[in-house]
């Protein structure tokens, strides 16, 4: 926040100073209006510059928009995977559970 108050504050003393060497003449003014020429002409050429930075980033998005449109409409490939209705669980052992393998074998001792 203080840098923000820092640069405006430098902005307003520049400003104030080039009206000042203005008023004395120091500084060129073709038109009246108490800025210098210098720094209306500067202040077009941004201008330019960024309506020019503006359409080309204008003709990108439009690129970019046009291009995921396209990808949207591309059928998805399917992956390859299991085959519906196989199910793939292990077969349970009648023994299993509690040591049955163990009784088992005791009873087959008697």
């Amino acid at each position: 926040m203080k840098v923000i108050a820092i640069i405006i504050a430098l902005v307003i003393v520049g400003l104030t100073l080039a009206v000042i060497a203005t008023k004395k003449g120091w500084l060129s003014d073709r038109d009246g209006d108490g800025l210098p020429d210098v720094i209306e002409d500067k202040v077009d050429d941004v201008k330019e510059k960024v309506e020019d930075i503006v359409e080309d980033v204008k003709d990108k998005v439009e690129d970019v928009v046009d291009d995921v449109k396209e990808v949207i409409k591309k059928p998805a490939r399917k992956k390859p995977g299991r085959k519906k209705g196989t199910k793939n669980t292990p077969k349970s052992n009648s023994n299993s559970g509690g040591g049955s393998y163990y009784k088992s074998k005791r009873q087959a001792k008697k």
